[in-house]
């Protein structure tokens, strides 16, 4: 939240007016730090979990060179995401803010092309929340 959405910039003066802000951007963070978690703990562990098909097709298509297999894992698919937000291969593992700034591309293209009806978006990710109602993710 303070890296990635600048959440101290934003100087917000009332508590209405946070709670709003931390409203939009929970979920964005939630989701970060879950994926990034993922890539360090699990690595192996398939993107299909938390990264949608159309997500996956997207980062082929837009950063070819990295050649993501049929079936990526989520330490792959997170360097795809940071080389979105302008990460450099041998520049160490990818900080928060160019973590946001691939998510941000990313989600963005998906967003368009959903809307322009050019893909049918399908939810495959089991990790994520489908109803207001938080999840919990035990790793043994």
């Amino acid at each position: 939240l303070k890296s990635g959405c600048s959440i101290e910039q934003r100087q917000l003066e009332s508590r209405d007016a946070l709670l709003r802000v931390l409203a939009l951007f929970l979920p964005i963070a939630y989701r970060l730090l879950l994926f990034r978690s993922a890539a360090r703990c699990i690595p192996h562990l398939p993107a299909t979990l938390i990264l949608s098909d159309s997500q996956i097709q997207i980062l082929r298509i837009k950063r070819p060179k990295l050649k993501l297999p049929a079936q990526p894992t989520v330490h792959e698919a997170l360097l795809a995401i940071a080389a979105l937000g302008g990460h450099l291969k041998h520049n160490g593992y990818p900080g928060w803010q160019t973590l946001g700034r691939g998510w941000q591309e990313l989600l963005n293209i998906d967003s368009f092309l959903s809307q322009a009806g050019l893909q049918h978006t399908v939810s495959n990710t089991p990790f994520l929340p489908q109803s207001p109602n938080p999840i919990q993710i035990e790793l043994t």
